[in-house]
């Protein structure tokens, strides 16, 4: 079956790409179509044609190449020579790298003064698509928009940053404190001796007490003791013992301890990955108010990893982040109520947890904030207020934010009409991409 693809006389974009990324692809082809690019691919035909006098006359006639990188293009000769003839016959060229991929040398110096966007610098496959398809090169092989369609939200993303440290698990104890009328108990005598030592930088001091304190069970010592071998404070970093002590702590029912626990298993750190496990111990350190396990153990059953998928169980557990005044749990719960993930839709919820994120200066709220002002999605149409989000966005380097402000500038949309503005974010959006 030929799929939708253009075919006349108006300026398109040849895409070019490896057929076993097919699935990877096509979503990405369809993203740049619904933004009005004029786009030819190979899904345009027929059975019984000469596939390579087709492909021939289609890239000779389009007025862009867009190429999507990765090894298995460069692994296909057909790729390869669509490449090459893109840059020996000097058309416009933008390299879409959807992953790290080394170029034979020789590639590397042909296509060396090409245009280059990386996925991994766009939080989404969305905002990737807003800035390829805002591209100067793509200007001539835009439909014109008859109208504006309604701006897809930002899918919410599990933060993949490296976890935070044990709140409240390293603070010097007071000198007030350590004068008792009782003696102290021999641990935690340890425990403190350690404290202060860490909190003066002596850490291979403050692990040998540590290590003393832990290994007479000392609850708060195991905590300290697998953070230093996690982040290697007064040793080698060792995620093997620093697993080590975060279970023994999560086995006594420290919440955080658990949390870590949970993430060591989740990403293999210092053990095989086990997702199923790690769920387990998200589970236990979330029904005891741990923020981020509420939002993994969330992302957890939105994506049914190590889980059975269960929306309504995710936005459960992201509200309770919420509540507890959590941007990361703020922003999804918003989501999931935006899209009726796991719930009915409800655009008012929605509005609410955005607005409270946002008040936080989270960039994708304010981003998803400003779409719903400015469409009237669960609050009233206010083109001036959405320019005020993705303003705020926009400067905490949202891409998407910043394309979508340049919009507003170039139409008049809730602000005045400047070309000059217009063409700074547009550019802005880019820049780090090309």
């Amino acid at each position: 079956m030929k799929e939708e693809v253009f075919e006349g006389n108006e300026p398109y974009v040849f895409v070019s790409y490896a057929h076993a990324d097919k699935a990877r692809v096509l979503p990405l082809i369809q993203g740049l179509q619904h933004r009005g690019v004029r786009v030819w691919y190979d899904f345009g035909i027929e059975f019984g044609e000469d596939w390579l006098q087709v492909i021939a006359e289609h890239l000779e006639k389009s007025a862009c190449v867009v190429s999507f990188i990765t090894p298995n293009y460069i692994a296909s000769d057909n790729c390869v020579r669509e490449l090459v003839f893109a840059v020996d016959e000097k058309y416009p060229l933008i390299m879409c790298h959807l992953e790290k991929t080394n170029l034979p040398v020789k590639l590397r110096l042909q296509t060396k003064l090409s245009n280059a966007m990386m996925r991994k610098a766009f939080f989404s496959d969305e905002a990737y698509l807003d800035a390829l398809a805002g591209a100067k090169m793509l200007k001539n092989c835009k439909m014109e928009e008859k109208a504006q369609p309604e701006p897809e939200t930002i899918e919410p993303e599990w933060d993949e940053s490296d976890h935070v440290a044990l709140e409240g698990k390293l603070d010097l104890i007071g000198e007030e404190l350590q004068i008792e009328a009782e003696p102290l108990d021999p641990s935690e005598a340890d425990f403190r001796e350690g404290s202060r030592l860490f909190n003066e930088g002596d850490f291979a001091g403050a692990i040998a007490r540590y290590m003393k304190a832990a290994e007479n069970g000392h609850l708060r010592a195991k905590c300290n003791l697998g953070f230093c071998y996690d982040r290697g404070r007064g040793v080698m970093p060792d995620p093997a013992q620093a697993l080590k002590w975060y279970r023994s702590a999560a086995e006594q029912g420290d919440a955080a301890a658990q949390f870590h626990v949970a993430y060591c298993l989740d990403k293999g750190r210092g053990v095989e990955p086990d997702p199923t496990e790690a769920v387990k111990f998200y589970e236990l350190a979330a029904k005891q108010g741990h923020v981020r396990a509420q939002c993994n153990l969330a992302a957890c059953c939105a994506a049914g990893r190590g889980t059975e998928q269960d929306l309504s169980r995710a936005l459960h557990w992201y509200e309770q982040a919420a509540e507890q005044g959590d941007a990361e749990g703020q922003f999804n719960a918003g989501f999931f109520y935006d899209k009726g993930r796991g719930t009915e839709p409800d655009p008012e919820k929605a509005v609410r947890w955005y607005a409270r994120a946002a008040a936080q200066e989270d960039a994708r709220a304010l981003f998803n904030l400003g779409l719903c002002h400015e469409n009237g999605r669960g609050t009233r149409k206010n083109p001036a207020l959405a320019v005020n989000c993705y303003t705020r966005a926009a400067n905490r380097d949202h891409r998407a934010a910043q394309f979508r402000l340049g919009l507003c500038f170039q139409e008049g949309i809730g602000v005045a009409k400047d070309r000059r503005k217009a063409e700074f974010w547009k550019k802005k959006s880019q820049e780090k991409a090309l």
